[in-house]
């Protein structure tokens, strides 16, 4: 578990909920009298379970294991929306191989203290697609081109090449964050960062990325990810790298 919270000791004031087993109650959490700080399941109206929280802070994110939910699920798909998560625009995470769900905010929103849902666990219909439609998706894909290579950049530096962002590193990367200049981000995507397994997340102008298996991206060089955004970024900054054991590596932004 160690190794999926180190980028956030950097970064966020994490309040971590780490609970391997959820409680399954039918009433409201003031007629059980819960105690404070603990999670637990209630139905709603329309039969899906929603995670309770009853928390005396105010939470700046979590993590915890769902036992078991491929029993009640099976291998369709499920989403985590609605709840005060949704309110307060936090980023969601959720890995159905080992059942952790991680969420915590890039703009640095909270959950309020005290009694409230924290999101509602709703299966998904996944709509039929004709291979006429498959192919044309994966025909408007296109990755920017890159005029840079990260190579000929300086040891622990990014840089911006069109609308990638690359890097060249001495060190093995567990987890980055920063964020770009002059651009909005409407989604980061691919390179090394997709290839070693890292869930990337943005906002606005911010990008968080790391593994939830604890995975590197091993060093070296090349595209780190590949971005789309409103208008072309100038530059990189906040820059935060964490090696895997949530030691801070010193990265620069390298300007053409």
């Amino acid at each position: 578990m160690k190794k999926i919270l180190f980028i956030f000791t950097l970064i966020l004031p994490l309040f971590a909920l780490d609970i391997e087993k959820l409680i399954l109650v039918n009433r409201s959490a003031k007629e059980l009298d819960l105690a404070e700080n603990t999670l637990w399941f209630e139905f709603t109206k329309n039969g899906n379970r929603c995670v309770m929280y009853n928390s005396k802070e105010d939470l700046a994110g979590f993590q915890f294991n769902f036992k078991d939910l491929k029993q009640t699920y099976g291998d369709g798909k499920i989403t985590f929306r609605n709840g005060q998560t949704e309110k307060e625009d936090f980023t969601l995470k959720y890995n159905d191989n080992t059942g952790i769900i991680l969420g915590f905010s890039i703009e640095g929103h909270t959950l309020p203290a005290g009694i409230d849902t924290l999101f509602e666990i709703i299966p998904e219909k996944i709509p039929y697609k004709t291979l006429s439609e498959e192919t044309e998706n994966t025909k408007k894909v296109e990755l920017p081109e890159n005029t840079l290579n990260g190579c000929e950049l300086p040891e622990n530096t990014f840089a911006l090449s069109e609308n990638n962002i690359i890097y060249n590193s001495k060190h093995d990367i567990g987890g980055f964050q920063f964020s770009i200049k002059d651009a909005l981000i409407n989604k980061a995507f691919g390179g090394d960062a997709e290839k070693s397994g890292f869930t990337t997340s943005s906002g606005k102008n911010i990008i968080l990325s790391f593994s939830f298996e604890g995975n590197i991206i091993p060093a070296g060089c090349g595209v780190l990810l590949s971005l789309d955004t409103d208008k072309k970024p100038t530059e990189i900054d906040n820059i935060v790298v964490s090696s895997i054991k949530g030691k801070t590596l010193s990265f620069e932004f390298y300007k053409q």
